[in-house]
């Protein structure tokens, strides 16, 4: 390693410790309503994949298993968090809510973020100084969500580093590609069962990289032995939580809860009018677009967007998801129906997806002209190989985009690849003016 990219580390470190100090000062939060918290206590105490806030005498299919399970290891671990979250369920916001041990493991997850954003930085050309530069603002960005907020975002956003960084070490060295493949496909893997839409990567990921292999026929029966360990890995890791639901439900799918939910709210938005539409790149305006919105517009233009309006387009979402499961009976055939509704109308679901890409650069907007600058100034750079390289965070902007409501929080991993842009940008640049 070199010498000046181990002073970045250092500081990369001390950069992680001050920002989680600084988020010590304030009182710790209440377990998000989610109900991961539930389910990683009843693990943790009873042995059980189980939502129930009594003791639980059977499994639920449940959510994602990813977070519980690891902030189940956190309980154990945790002593302090562990009662705090038994006094929470039982009596609900009375209870005082301490940590101990489990700040260490937010720290380890905020810090293995914060070393990929550099490396990837690094592997897409940028210089050091510019790529420290904004891991450091990309750590300030995603801090509350994994050192602050105990939330399936503290797994998914490392998890997701480690999957963009590992993908292109493997792409592009030649050394050690048998351990990245593991690597990536591993993360990948527990990545999807932290957050369903991941487990679709795989399939974009596998046909990709093969076209490119077919058609580069750059030794291609060594690399498609390379994908060939990727999938064997990938499924090792995925298919027995998957036969585990099917031998119990009757379900091989990783998670029974929240799909519904996204693609109600998602039929809800598709069914906007053309005015509220409009109305909807204001209203998401990261940061002032909402407050705007609400003093200078009347209020039946936005109110829909208000998540906390007991008729928007959330609550409406959730009434289409509900109805659809009285209707067809199972999560299976109620989810094909509602997929069978967006599909219908390919032109409201497209126009839809543009605005649900503006709310999702919500996190990452201040890189964002960056990023554009970057691809119309450096065209070139982003050739065949590059845009591999770049796959994770593209694949993520775009299923969000198209599959689901795009809560400003599924953007958040997108931070890689629009803050290793940005670095790069500035890097050409100052190299092109020192020329």
């Amino acid at each position: 390693m070199k010498f000046e990219n181990f002073k970045s580390l250092i500081l990369i470190f001390f950069c992680c410790l001050i920002i989680q100090l600084f988020f010590s000062l304030k009182p710790n939060p209440y377990p998000s309503p989610d109900g991961y918290y539930r389910i990683a206590f009843n693990l943790n105490e009873y042995k059980i994949y189980s939502n129930s806030k009594d003791k639980p005498q059977n499994e639920n299919f449940g959510r994602a298993p990813g977070f519980p399970f690891f902030y189940s290891f956190g309980l154990a671990l945790d002593k302090e968090l562990k009662e705090s979250i038994r006094c929470f369920i039982k009596n609900q916001k009375k209870c005082q809510i301490n940590i101990g041990f489990y700040k260490f493991l937010q720290f380890v997850l905020f810090l293995i973020s914060g070393l990929t954003i550099f490396f990837y930085s690094l592997e897409l050309g940028a210089k050091r100084k510019f790529s420290l530069l904004f891991t450091t603002i990309s750590l300030i960005i995603i801090s509350p969500h994994i050192v602050y907020y105990r939330s399936s975002e503290s797994l998914a956003i490392p998890l997701f580093g480690i999957l963009t960084l590992s993908l292109t070490y493997f792409f592009k060295k030649k050394k050690n590609q048998i351990i990245w493949v593991i690597i990536s496909a591993s993360s990948l893997a527990f990545l999807s069962l932290t957050r369903v839409i991941y487990y679709y990567f795989y399939f974009f990921i596998f046909f990709i990289l093969l076209f490119y292999y077919i058609k580069n026929k750059d030794d291609f029966l060594r690399n498609f032995s390379f994908l060939v360990l990727f999938s064997l890995v990938f499924a090792s890791l995925i298919i027995p939580w998957k036969y585990k639901n099917y031998n119990l439900y009757d379900n091989m799918s990783i998670s029974d809860q929240g799909v519904l939910k996204v693609l109600g709210n998602r039929i809800a938005h598709n069914n906007m009018k053309v005015s509220e539409y409009f109305v909807g790149f204001l209203y998401w305006t990261p940061m002032v677009g909402d407050n705007i919105a609400r003093k200078f517009l009347d209020r039946s233009y936005w109110e829909n967007f208000d998540t906390k309006n007991q008729n928007g387009f959330r609550y409406q979402g959730r009434q289409i998801a509900k109805k659809a499961l009285q209707d067809y009976k199972t999560t299976r055939n109620a989810k094909k129906e509602l997929i069978l509704q967006i599909v219908s109308k390919p032109t409201q679901h497209f126009f839809t997806s543009i605005l649900f890409f503006w709310r999702g650069l919500y996190y990452v907007v201040i890189f964002f002209p960056f990023v554009v600058l970057c691809i119309l100034k450096y065209k070139r750079i982003f050739n065949a190989r590059f845009m591999i390289i770049l796959l994770p965070g593209v694949l993520n902007v775009i299923f969000h985009s198209i599959s689901t409501h795009f809560n400003v929080r599924y953007g958040l991993p997108s931070i890689f690849m629009f803050s290793g842009l940005s670095a790069l940008y500035f890097s050409n640049m100052i190299l092109n003016e020192e020329e």
